[in-house]
């Protein structure tokens, strides 16, 4: 099992006003990508198979980011999360999707144009301190 970068005590004990969930979802769309549902967000295509959510407000501290692969038809894929980036002084924070095969893992683009991208993203509002 992977390791947390906190402790997940950290978590527990956080007030609850410094959780937030942002869900939503993209269509793919080819290259042009664009919000199916949510808000607080922008949508855009890093590459082939590669999809960014970008939050509008910092958000310090992003502690999960779980996605689904809605397909518009059957093929061969699953989304992952390719990284998860904290607010800093260049950037507000994002996560970045990749779909990918899910016979031998490589990065594709989706199976049909109109295949959705669904997303839950747990941040909280102060960044906890790595341990």
């Amino acid at each position: 099992m992977a390791s947390l970068p906190f402790d997940i005590t950290q978590l527990r004990g956080a007030n609850l006003k410094e959780v937030q969930l942002i869900a939503g979802g993209l269509v793919t769309n080819g290259s042009t990508p664009s919000i199916s549902k949510g808000k607080g967000f922008t949508v855009s295509q890093q590459g082939t198979g590669l999809y960014r959510v970008t939050f509008n407000k910092a958000v310090p501290r992003i502690v999960a980011a779980l996605p689904a692969l809605i397909k518009a038809a059957t093929s061969d894929t699953q989304v992952e999360v390719l990284e998860m980036v904290d607010a800093s002084s260049t950037t507000t924070g994002y996560v970045t999707f990749r779909v990918v095969k899910t016979s031998d893992g490589t990065v594709v683009a989706p199976g049909a144009v109109g295949d959705i991208i669904s997303f839950l993203i747990v941040c909280m509002a102060v960044k906890l301190p790595v341990t």
